[in-house]
């Protein structure tokens, strides 16, 4: 064998090499990027669930029965609601009333 063909296998070798190490480095490189991104999930499930929990703390009956009560005056009715009738017709002269306007 030549020198040239020893010179030129050597290049090729280490191009060889070069190529297989910048190779782990992309593998590396793209594995902590995945390490970090799994944990950012992690924490934004976290943060979630965290907002679910707050959320129905917040829209608990008690609590809204209590701000109700105690902000806004409001109480629950003695009595049940009642049903009313509206007659028909005085819909009907509401309505034409309405649309006259």
């Amino acid at each position: 064998m030549s020198t040239f063909y020893i010179i030129l296998l050597l290049f090729g070798a280490a191009a060889v090499i070069v190529f297989y190490i910048s190779n782990i480095i992309a593998v590396d490189h793209l594995m902590m990027e995945i390490n970090t991104l799994q944990k950012q999930n992690q924490r934004l499930t976290s943060e979630q669930e965290i907002l679910r929990a707050e959320i129905n703390r917040l829209s608990s009956l008690e609590r809204v029965n209590r701000i109700a009560a105690e902000e806004l005056g409001l109480v629950n009715p003695k009595e049940p609601p009642v049903w009313m009738s509206v007659d028909p017709e005085k819909i009907r002269e509401v309505e034409e009333t309405l649309q006259k306007k």
